[in-house]
C-alpha cells in the first residue's frame, strides 16, 4: 500500500465546521490522524481512541489543569472530532493517533486571546487605539507561529508511516505547514473542509501582519486601527450577544457579507 498524507483545513473556533469534519471522518478510510492539539494531551487522546469515556477524558483535562483556555470553549470545537476517535482503535487495531501541536505555542495562542481581550475591552471603553501594544502583541505572535509551524512540521515529519493513509486536522496555517512538508519531502494534500467561509476581522488582522513577516510589521496605524474596531464591533455586537460562537459568526456574516452563500 502507497501512503498518502492530506491536511484537513478547518476554521479555528466553528463548532460547525468541526461537525463537518468529523462526518467525513466517519465515511473516509484513514491509518493515521495528527490532530492540532498540544502534545501532551497525547496519551490521553490514545486511551480515547482505545475506548476510554469521554467523561473520564475531560474529567482528566480538567483536574489536571492541562488546557490554559476555558475548558467549555475548548470543548466547543474538539469534540465533534473526539467523538469520532473514541474507540476508533477497537475497529481499528492498526489505527494511530498523534497530537501536533507545539505546547508552547498552544500556551502563547491562549495568552493572545486573553491580552486581546484586554486591548479590545480598552479600545471599547475609551476609543482609544494603543497601536504599539497591538504591534507588539502581533508581532510576537507572528514570529512565534513560523517558528512553531517549523517544529510541526519536523514533528509530523519523524511519525509519518510512508504505508499509511494520513489525515491532518489543521486551521488555517495548514497552507504554511504544508510547504514546511513539502521541503521536507513529504507530499502533501490540502483540502479546504468548510466553505465558503469569510475570515473575521481579527482573522484578517493575523493573517495581513504575517504576510508582513520579512520586512517587519510595518501595518499602517490607519489599518491596524480598522481592523482592530472592526474585530472589537464583532465581539460586542456579535460574540457577547450570542448563545454561542457559530450564532454569532453567522449573525455576522449576514450583516457583513450578504454576498457570501451561507453554508449548510
Amino acid at each position: 500500500m502507497q501512503g498518502h498524507f492530506t491536511i484537513w483545513v478547518l476554521p479555528t473556533y466553528m463548532k460547525v465546521a468541526s461537525q463537518k469534519a468529523a462526518a467525513l471522518l466517519r465515511n473516509t478510510e484513514f491509518d493515521v490522524l495528527f490532530l492540532n492539539l498540544q502534545r501532551d494531551l497525547e496519551g490521553f487522546v490514545e486511551a480515547l481512541a482505545e475506548g476510554a469515556p469521554y467523561e473520564w477524558f475531560m474529567d482528566r483535562l480538567q483536574e489536571l489543569k492541562l488546557l490554559r483556555e476555558p475548558i467549555s470553549s475548548w470543548e466547543y470545537r474538539s469534540k465533534p472530532i473526539l467523538t469520532v476517535v473514541r474507540g476508533l482503535k477497537q475497529k481499528r487495531p492498526n489505527f494511530k493517533v498523534w497530537c501536533y501541536k507545539q505546547l508552547s505555542f498552544a500556551q502563547l495562542t491562549a495568552e493572545l486571546a486573553e491580552k486581546i481581550a484586554r486591548l479590545v475591552f480598552r479600545l471599547i471603553s475609551t476609543g482609544k487605539m494603543y497601536s504599539r501594544d497591538w504591534r507588539n502583541l502581533l508581532q510576537g505572535f507572528v514570529e512565534a507561529s513560523s517558528d512553531a509551524i517549523e517544529d510541526e512540521a519536523k514533528y509530523i515529519m519523524e511519525r509519518f508511516d510512508p504505508n499509511a493513509l494520513s489525515i491532518c486536522i489543521s486551521d488555517f496555517y495548514g497552507r504554511d505547514l504544508k510547504e514546511k512538508l513539502k521541503r521536507g519531502g513529504l507530499d502533501t494534500g490540502l483540502d479546504y473542509i468548510f466553505l465558503p467561509y469569510h475570515f473575521t476581522p481579527l482573522e484578517i488582522l493575523v493573517r495581513e501582519c504575517g504576510k508582513e513577516r520579512s520586512k517587519g510589521l510595518t501595518m499602517s496605524d490607519c489599518r491596524l486601527f480598522e481592523l482592530a474596531k472592526a474585530h472589537a464591533e464583532f465581539i460586542r455586537g456579535y460574540v457577547v450577544t450570542s448563545e454561542d460562537y457559530d450564532e454569532a459568526y453567522f449573525r455576522w456574516l449576514h450583516d457583513e457579507a450578504k454576498w457570501l452563500r451561507l453554508p449548510t
